[in-house]
């Protein structure tokens, strides 16, 4: 069976992607960010990271605050389209966004991978082609 990618992107992927460690470090960065900056009345973290953090007391003035906090300390800066309270509604979200922009690219390696035994040759393509 043989994966379809396109192989230079692919090890392209693999070098920018973050390891686990940097992973575990950027959700504890950001957790941090949220107690600097999220007036949440209940540490950052205590919650879940799918936990909506509007619904655990975040306002839209604090998500901003939080935002420029994760710009500064990340050295990014979030496009308008990335500014919506979807990106900011959660952990995990903020993460997913953060992760996108100092890695681009990265989101693509969730796409589905298709699988074919038809061939004997190690052929590699993208899951468009």
């Amino acid at each position: 069976m043989l994966a379809h990618v396109r192989i230079a992107g692919l090890l392209a992927l693999i070098k920018r992607a973050p390891d686990i460690d940097e992973t575990h470090d950027m959700t504890d960065e950001i957790r941090q960010i949220i107690k600097s900056h999220g007036r949440l009345p209940i540490q950052a973290d205590q919650l879940a990271e799918n936990a909506d953090l509007y619904e655990a007391g975040m306002n839209s003035h604090a998500s901003v605050n939080v935002m420029l906090a994760l710009e500064d300390h990340f050295d990014i800066e979030f496009p308008d389209h990335m500014l919506t309270p979807g990106v900011f509604e959660s952990i995990a979200s903020i993460e997913a966004a953060v992760a996108e922009l100092r890695y681009p690219g990265l989101r693509h390696t969730t796409e589905t991978v298709r699988v074919s035994s038809s061939s004997s040759e190690n052929v590699v393509s993208s899951p468009s082609d």
